[in-house]
Protein backbone atom coordinates (compact mmCIF):
# COMPACT_ATOMS: atom_id res chain seq x y z
CA UNK A 1 0.00 0.00 0.00
CA UNK A 2 1.41 3.41 -0.94
CA UNK A 3 2.64 5.50 1.95
CA UNK A 4 0.12 8.33 1.34
CA UNK A 5 -2.79 5.89 1.62
CA UNK A 6 -1.43 4.55 4.90
CA UNK A 7 -1.12 8.13 6.11
CA UNK A 8 -4.67 8.94 5.02
CA UNK A 9 -6.03 5.90 6.85
CA UNK A 10 -4.09 6.84 9.98
CA UNK A 11 -5.29 10.44 9.70
CA UNK A 12 -8.94 9.39 9.39
CA UNK A 13 -8.59 6.88 12.24
CA UNK A 14 -7.06 9.53 14.50
CA UNK A 15 -9.80 11.99 13.58
CA UNK A 16 -12.47 9.39 14.26
CA UNK A 17 -10.85 8.50 17.60
CA UNK A 18 -11.04 12.21 18.44
CA UNK A 19 -14.76 12.15 17.70
CA UNK A 20 -14.55 14.00 14.38
CA UNK A 21 -17.45 12.84 12.23
CA UNK A 22 -15.62 13.43 8.95
CA UNK A 23 -12.83 11.01 9.87
CA UNK A 24 -15.32 8.30 10.83
CA UNK A 25 -17.28 8.85 7.63
CA UNK A 26 -14.20 8.61 5.42
CA UNK A 27 -13.05 5.43 7.16
CA UNK A 28 -16.53 3.94 6.80
CA UNK A 29 -16.53 4.66 3.07
CA UNK A 30 -13.12 3.00 2.72
CA UNK A 31 -14.33 -0.13 4.52
CA UNK A 32 -17.58 -0.19 2.58
CA UNK A 33 -15.88 0.10 -0.81
CA UNK A 34 -12.98 -2.19 0.04
CA UNK A 35 -10.66 -0.46 -2.40
CA UNK A 36 -8.08 0.96 -0.01
CA UNK A 37 -8.63 -1.36 2.97
CA UNK A 38 -10.26 -4.77 3.27
CA UNK A 39 -14.00 -4.65 2.64
CA UNK A 40 -15.81 -4.84 5.96
CA UNK A 41 -19.46 -3.83 5.78
CA UNK A 42 -20.11 -4.47 9.49
CA UNK A 43 -17.29 -2.09 10.41
CA UNK A 44 -18.55 0.41 7.84
CA UNK A 45 -22.01 0.42 9.47
CA UNK A 46 -20.42 0.88 12.89
CA UNK A 47 -18.30 3.80 11.68
CA UNK A 48 -21.27 5.39 9.89
CA UNK A 49 -23.24 5.01 13.13
CA UNK A 50 -20.52 6.77 15.12
CA UNK A 51 -20.28 9.57 12.57
CA UNK A 52 -24.07 9.90 12.52
CA UNK A 53 -24.12 10.20 16.30
CA UNK A 54 -21.44 12.86 15.98
CA UNK A 55 -23.72 14.87 13.69
CA UNK A 56 -22.94 13.86 10.11
CA UNK A 57 -26.13 13.72 8.02
CA UNK A 58 -24.16 12.08 5.18
CA UNK A 59 -23.13 9.27 7.53
CA UNK A 60 -26.73 8.82 8.71
CA UNK A 61 -27.92 8.49 5.13
CA UNK A 62 -25.11 6.11 4.14
CA UNK A 63 -25.75 3.98 7.22
CA UNK A 64 -29.40 3.55 6.26
CA UNK A 65 -28.55 2.76 2.64
CA UNK A 66 -26.03 0.13 3.75
CA UNK A 67 -28.44 -1.38 6.27
CA UNK A 68 -31.14 -1.71 3.59
CA UNK A 69 -28.63 -3.25 1.19
CA UNK A 70 -27.66 -5.82 3.81
CA UNK A 71 -31.23 -6.36 5.02
CA UNK A 72 -30.58 -5.16 8.57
Amino acid sequence: MPRDLKRAIQHFQTACDRKEAKGCTELAIMHFEGKVVAKNEALAISLFEKACTLGSPVACKNREILRKKLGR
